[in-house]
């Protein structure tokens, strides 16, 4: 059987058994639909679901994500068709990282909703705790959806993947970086909401607001990275499940935790701004702490793109 896509050859596995895409759905508890949408290439079976797809057509995990039936070099001589394997499994899991970034907008869109509500009802007395109310829904189903999105994502490393653990690995690693990066941000924007519980209704307390804040939004987030890097992540590594190796990768890693250092400081430094010219009645003094703040996040944004840039040279040249 000729190399095929992983839909394609699903397809033709099915047909040559013949069975309707609603038998394989049934088998697989997913609708014809999806079955539909696999065969026509327009998304791929989630990792879980390729070895029992296998098993229902009496061919290896190997060899469904191969889109082929190995009949030329066997079992003695897997080097012939793990490269094919690889890509194929490389391409699954880049769209399904595409699809959970894609997805993560929506816990990062629930934050500013949040800040929003919870700003536009500050100076009403009658509605100030609605808006707290309200701001504490929306960023609790951020976090929420942030944390199911990624437990979808995530992939456990089985018997049938054991030799691609690494590419696994490095996959969960990236799911997990823009995961607690996303829940950091719902939680950072929970816990500046919440000082309007003592000094919302009035618009004449908003520095003391914004300072208190701040400081909640810059201390909570630590505190839960902190549990989660010395409780979850430790469970997840000794599980196997996170902590690639390969070179490329840990430049990755490195990379990101550099620009998620630098973001955090620039934002810092900005809210640290913003509140200094609230607090300051000196006309000329608010003017410039006020435009230090944009300044600061665009000295980030630059920082970023070279850093970014730099990193991107060292991946491509393998150093």
């Amino acid at each position: 059987m000729e190399k095929k896509t992983i839909g394609k050859f699903i397809a033709a596995l099915r047909q040559s058994k013949g069975i309707t895409q609603k038998e394989l759905g049934d088998m697989l508890y997913v609708s014809n639909r999806t079955v539909s949408r696999w065969e026509r290439d327009e998304c791929t079976p989630d990792l879980y679901l390729i070895p029992t797809i296998a098993d229902i057509f009496g061919i290896s995990a190997d060899e469904l994500l191969r889109g082929e039936i190995d009949r030329k070099c066997g079992n003695e001589d897997p080097p012939c068709t793990s490269a094919r394997t690889q890509r194929q499994l490389n391409g699954i899991l880049l769209k399904k990282r595409g699809n959970f970034k894609a997805l993560s907008f929506i816990p990062a869109g629930l934050a500013l909703c949040a800040l929003a509500v919870c700003l536009a009802t500050f100076n009403s007395p009658q509605y100030y705790w609605l808006g707290m109310m309200f701001a504490a829904i929306f960023c609790s189903s951020g976090i929420i959806c942030a944390v199911c999105f990624a437990r979808r994502t995530l992939f456990a490393i089985t018997e049938e993947y054991e030799s691609y653990a690494e590419i696994i690995r490095a996959h969960n690693d990236d799911i997990m970086f823009t995961a607690v990066a996303v829940t950091m941000g719902d939680i950072a924007a929970l816990f500046f909401c919440i000082p309007t519980a003592f000094y919302g209704g009035d618009f004449q307390y908003l520095p003391m607001w914004a300072t208190l804040g701040s400081a909640f939004a810059a201390g909570a987030p630590i505190i839960c990275f902190m549990l989660y890097f010395f409780g979850m992540r430790r469970t997840m590594l000794a599980e196997g499940m996170l902590g690639g190796t390969g070179k490329k990768h840990l430049l990755n890693c490195r990379k990101r935790n550099i620009l998620a250092a630098l973001w955090v400081v620039a934002i810092a430094a900005a809210l640290c701004f913003l509140t200094a010219g609230l607090l300051i009645s000196e006309g000329y003094a608010i003017l410039v702490l006020m435009l230090l703040a944009p300044v600061a996040l665009l000295a980030a944004a630059i920082a970023h793109i070279i850093i970014n840039n730099k990193f991107i040279k060292k991946i491509n040249n393998g150093s």
